[in-house]
């Protein structure tokens, strides 16, 4: 059993640097500007943000870098350190949200509704993917 160990701590490591390059890319798009210098203007003239948190459905904890996707919008957004996301420029309306994460079930939420009146947060559970290593037998 000490290989499956290693390999599990290596599926461990590379989940890490994974995570570690999608938030360093999500930052360089977040800070992106024009190339005459310029802030990029919104895509929407809508002040209406969705926001809320990620959470691993089994242990509780927050998740870093999971893509939340706001379908037939191009709208998308990550989760930062603490789970947390923010999207902003949203129209009044009902939005399917699609959530992505590495090494995590894939999450679909329809009919979420966002509305001025209302606080529009979300708690989103992801479910962990079971992920087999199989030894070759001799």
């Amino acid at each position: 059993m000490p290989g499956l160990a290693l390999g599990q701590q290596l599926i461990m490591d590379m989940k890490k640097v994974l995570v570690t390059l999608m938030f360093s890319a999500m930052l360089v798009i977040a800070f992106a500007g024009d190339p005459d210098g310029n802030e990029l203007e919104s895509k929407s003239s809508a002040s209406i943000s969705m926001s809320g948190v990620v959470i691993d459905e089994t242990s509780g904890e927050s998740l870093t870098g999971v893509k939340i996707i706001i379908e037939g919008t191009g709208e998308i957004g990550y989760t930062d350190f603490k789970g947390a996301f923010t999207i902003p420029g949203l129209r009044p309306g009902t939005y399917d949200i699609t959530c992505k994460m590495v090494s995590y079930n894939e999450k679909k939420i329809e009919n979420v509704r966002v509305d001025p009146e209302a606080s529009n947060k979300l708690r989103i559970d992801l479910e962990p993917s079971t992920v087999e290593l199989y030894t070759k037998s001799e």
